[in-house]
Order: C-alpha cells, then sequence, then structure tokens
C-alpha cells in the first residue's frame, strides 16, 4: 500500500513537472543562482558586485 502511495505521490510530481516545463525550469536556475549567492556570500572581505558577478560565473561553469 505504501508502494503505491509513493508511486502515486512521484506520478502526480512528474505529471505537473510536465505540464509546468518553463517554471520548473526557472525555479532550478534561481535556486542555483541563489546557492551560487549564498556561497560567495560566505566568503568575507568581497565587494557585492564582485560576489554577484562570481556568484554568476560560478552558476554559468556548472
Amino acid at each position: 500500500m505504501a508502494e503505491s502511495n509513493q508511486h502515486s505521490s512521484f506520478e502526480s510530481v512528474r505529471k505537473w513537472v510536465i505540464e509546468h516545463k518553463l517554471r520548473t525550469v526557472g525555479c532550478l536556475w534561481l535556486s542555483g543562482i541563489t546557492g551560487s549567492i549564498a556561497y560567495n556570500w560566505s566568503k568575507p572581505n568581497m565587494k557585492t558586485s564582485v560576489r554577484l558577478i562570481h556568484a554568476r560565473h560560478l552558476h554559468l561553469q556548472r
């Protein structure tokens, strides 16, 4: 019974992703940029502009 609930949950998520492809890609991109910015913010002695530029470059290299 638990397998069918997990399977149906996976199927519902899969169906939502298929129906909202652009939103899914946008959310993944935004989470990647946010992670890069958070990583760079943890480094001291950097100007804000340098942090943002570096975060963008880190994200684009992945």
